[in-house]
């Protein structure tokens, strides 16, 4: 890679209000809601409250926020229509408020909402010492549900349920402000198993009591890639020592989807161990379809119709698997660990019968029929292994390294049939494979309680081959079709490195600098058709 250790230095001013709202508004999103949130009782203005507006009619967050020490919020950038607001805090009764907004009227001001504590939660409660639920800073909502007295979390998915700014639906899928285009990281670090269809069942994985917070980044620094539309979702687990022995069992059952899982974990002074299995599978379906067409000449008159029913029967099975462990060397040096490995299998065969009839003769018709069937598997595993140094003088200090070995092999099996209309039966197979090695460093020192510096560097190496090849099975022995036959190796690598400090400033700005480097080198070869794509940088 060209001038890898050669940094492009590009310092930015970032104050702690979220200027990106600003360049998203045009003429249709110029809607605006703003107030103040207080206690009833007490007439203290309430920081930390969710602020969400939420579309009525299909009960979906549009966006949302929370409030500032003065009470106050703002959420701009809002279309034209009806809308409800959400309030709530924890401890607090949550407020409901319908309210719309019009070209007359774009701009609503909600002045003092006033919340009502919570009687059943406040009741026989007893303050031993005050531990922050929410913490913000310029680029990101923190919440610590190990000071949340008042949640009944199971798992990793209802933690994100408490968390400010995101929301779950019923399958799973996590917001924010609205949108699912989200980076999610494990202990600041990306991972395959938090990607796509699999975030779900991974984050039910993860016992909500090893869950030390979660960082809702909606500004990122030069730290971050740069990925994920709306933001970045941090789940820092709890790397330190866990007591005795935990577990526990949990089972979900229904007509389409059924889920199951269990997870335990085990810890003393020095060590500690915790796994969990879990399970996605469907029962076999099969679906029905009809389709019809007809076709008019100029005059009006019926040239030809086509029409065609169909039968199909689908079934899918997942599993995850991982295993967590920690060593403390010494009481600033420990040595974690994790293991993830997950597969999947579906299966779908669908059978067409076709009729076509010119139009002229109701009781001619050219009759024909068609097959396709399915059969896909993924295997996937992660190893990460980070050695963390803590400083004696200051528990924020920290040094970490890190070390993540991926990969994943899919299987792909296609075939297609079609008799008595332009006959053909070609089958295709994909067969490929993925490794991926990360080396990372990461250092965080604070210089005083108002100015923190950031400083890190990144390598990645991915490599992938896939091996595919179309056959032609209208002959015996089957034909290869070579234009549709190969093996493609695919390698890039990258390198990123960062420096990044955060300045406190009175009334409530901040001072972000920052300053990232990051190269990527990319390069592919046919094996038989001896092509080689040349090697980019950027």
């Amino acid at each position: 890679m060209k001038n890898i250790f050669t940094f492009f230095l590009i310092p930015f001013l970032i104050f702690s209000q979220d200027y990106s709202q600003y360049f998203q508004m045009n003429s249709s999103k110029n809607g605006k809601v703003y107030g103040k949130i207080k206690d009833s009782e007490s007439s203290n203005f309430l920081e930390f409250a969710t602020i969400t507006v939420v579309n009525p009619e299909l009960s979906q967050p549009i966006d949302g926020t929370i409030t500032d020490s003065k009470g106050s919020f703002l959420i701009d950038s809002l279309s034209i229509g009806n809308y409800q607001l959400s309030v709530s805090f924890v401890g607090y009764e949550s407020q409901f408020i319908d309210f719309d907004l019009n070209d007359e009227n774009p701009i609503k001001n909600f002045k003092i909402i006033k919340l009502n504590p919570s009687k059943e939660l406040l009741d026989e409660a007893e303050l031993i010492d005050e531990k922050p639920i929410y913490e913000s800073s310029f680029e990101k909502i923190i919440y610590n549900p190990e000071n949340d007295l008042s949640q009944s979390s199971s798992d990793a998915l209802d933690v994100l349920r408490q968390t400010p700014l995101l929301s779950v639906d019923i399958d799973g899928n996590v917001s924010l402000r609205g949108s699912q285009n989200i980076k999610f990281l494990i202990n600041g670090k990306e991972s395959s198993f938090l990607k796509g269809s699999k975030v779900s069942d991974v984050l039910q994985m993860i016992p909500s009591e090893q869950i030390k917070k979660v960082e809702v980044i909606t500004s990122p620094t030069a730290k971050y890639d740069g990925e994920g539309d709306s933001g970045i979702v941090n789940i820092v687990t709890k790397q330190d020592k866990l007591k005795g022995f935990t577990g526990n069992v949990r089972t979900y059952n229904g007509t389409r989807v059924n889920r199951s899982g269990l997870s335990m974990s085990y810890g003393n002074d020095k060590f500690g161990i915790s796994g969990g299995f879990g399970a996605r599978y469907g029962w076999p379906r099969e679906g029905k379809s009809s389709y019809y067409r007809e076709v008019f000449d100029s005059l009006g008159i019926i040239t030809n119709t086509l029409s065609s029913t169909g039968i199909s029967m689908g079934n899918w099975v997942s599993y995850n698997t991982y295993l967590d462990a920690y060593y403390e060397i010494n009481p600033q040096l420990n040595l974690l660990s994790s293991f993830w490995y997950s597969g999947m299998r579906y299966t779908n065969d669908n059978d067409l019968e076709y009729s076509i009839n010119d139009g002229f003769d109701t009781f001619l018709a050219d009759n024909y029929s068609s097959n396709q069937n399915t059969d896909n598997s993924d295997i996937e595993f992660e190893w990460t292994t980070d050695l963390v140094k803590k400083f004696l003088n200051n528990e924020e200090r920290e040094l970490r390294f890190a070390f993540q070995l991926g990969g994943h092999v899919h299987d792909d099996l296609n075939e297609a049939t079609q008799i008595g209309f332009e006959d053909f039966s070609r089958s295709n197979t994909n067969y490929g494979t993925g490794t991926s090695y990360t080396l990372q460093m990461d250092y965080v020192h604070p210089i005083s309680s108002k100015f923190k510096l950031e400083v890190g560097s990144k390598y990645i190496n991915r490599l992938h081959s896939a091996d595919y090849q179309t056959l032609n099975n209208q002959y015996s022995p089957s034909l290869i079709i070579n234009d549709l036959t190969d093996v493609f190796d695919y390698d890039q690598s990258v390198f990123a490195s960062y420096l990044s400090s955060n300045i406190e400033l009175p009334k409530d700005f901040s001072l972000v600098i920052g300053l990232r480097y990051e190269g990527t080198e990319t390069s592919g070869e046919y094996e038989i058709r001896s092509d080689v794509i040349e090697k980019n940088t950027y």
